[in-house]
């Protein structure tokens, strides 16, 4: 059965503002730290002196894998995904944290603002609600007949949480009736795709996560299974 996916790679801009604490030359910058959630590739073989801290699809281990960081003195710390810059900004206030692949910075309480983010977080928004909406819209009008769209959504990440909220109102002005499914580990993949087809969901719409994107190969897999047309975030999902 042909697999059928669209993706979708709208940004917004860099945040402003400098940060505000051990601000320092970009030269005396020794000890760069990564926390990650298993969004990206393990930054462990990216060609750079880093010191990396990788939780794979256990986003539990982020708060104590910062500790780690913190004890190490790292001089920065660069988070992915809302998960991680949480555990960070918990762990402290005066290490410059660098934050990306974040869906709403300012909805998970991590930024006061985008333009001016404040204390020691800065970085970077792949999703605002607004962006966030307008995928459903482009899935609408790729699929004009569909009524009943569904979304995958991790329990642990709050940002996506909040932001369905703001999906509700586009889906509603667009004729479509959003179908959430909460995830909260990988073992309950399989069961929300079979919610998904007990709802007659249309179509899919998966949020940039670390715990879909680690799973990504068994998401497009019952995707393919379900002949469900999937919306995500990165390619990383069109090379599954």
């Amino acid at each position: 059965m042909r697999r059928r996916l669209f993706t979708s790679s709208l940004s917004v801009g860099l945040l402003g503002g400098p940060l505000r604490t051990r601000a320092q030359p970009a030269a005396a910058v020794r000890r760069v730290g990564v926390l990650e959630p298993g969004i990206i590739a393990d930054p462990r073989q990216w060609p750079l002196p880093l010191i990396a801290r990788v939780a794979g699809d256990a986003p539990e281990l982020l708060p104590s894998l910062m500790a780690e960081l913190v004890r190490l003195k790292v001089d920065v710390v660069v988070t992915f995904g809302t998960p991680s810059v949480l555990a960070a900004k918990t762990a402290s206030s005066t290490i410059p944290i660098v934050m990306a692949v974040i869906d709403d910075p300012v909805r998970a309480g991590v930024v006061a603002s985008l333009a001016r983010p404040g204390g020691n977080v800065t970085g970077n928004t792949l999703i605002e609600p607004q962006v966030h909406g307008r995928r459903l819209s482009i899935l609408k009008e790729m699929l004009p007949t569909a009524t009943h769209i569904g979304e995958l959504v991790n329990a642990a990440n709050p940002a996506v949480l909040v932001s369905n909220h703001s999906d509700d109102k586009v889906a509603h002005s667009l004729g479509i009736q959003p179908l959430v499914v909460v995830v909260s580990d990988a073992a309950g993949l399989e069961k929300a795709f079979a919610e998904l087809e007990r709802q007659r969901a249309q179509a899919l719409l998966v949020p940039l996560d670390a715990l879909f994107n680690s799973n990504r190969l068994w998401i497009m897999g019952l995707a393919t299974a379900h002949a469900l047309p999937t919306m995500a975030v990165g390619r990383e999902f069109v090379e599954a």
